[in-house]
């Protein structure tokens, strides 16, 4: 079962930053098209920031209840070390 927490997989806060950044894109192409005219570095950031989405879904979906934001001062005892998946690479 995928656990949808309020930080990791989709938050408001992550959803505001990602339809920011797309209409951003929108509107700088729309006013400036110039700066788009090279549209294969376009295409090849674009798959970069997918590639890097999917890597850092995927991640989140292994860890499991194991993935978090927050920096531990001390070992929780539930906490385990994730070394399958995309961690074991």
């Amino acid at each position: 079962m995928l656990i949808f927490n309020a930080a990791f997989l989709v938050s408001k806060p992550y959803v505001v930053a990602m339809v920011s950044g797309i209409i951003e894109y929108a509107i700088e192409g729309f006013l400036l098209p110039d700066l788009k005219s090279k549209a294969w570095v376009s295409y090849i950031g674009l798959s970069l920031v997918i590639l890097g989405e999917m890597i850092r879904k995927t991640a989140i979906i292994t860890a499991q209840k194991n993935f978090t934001h927050d920096i531990k001062l001390y070992h929780d005892e539930s906490h385990k070390l994730v070394v399958h998946g995309v961690y074991g690479y």
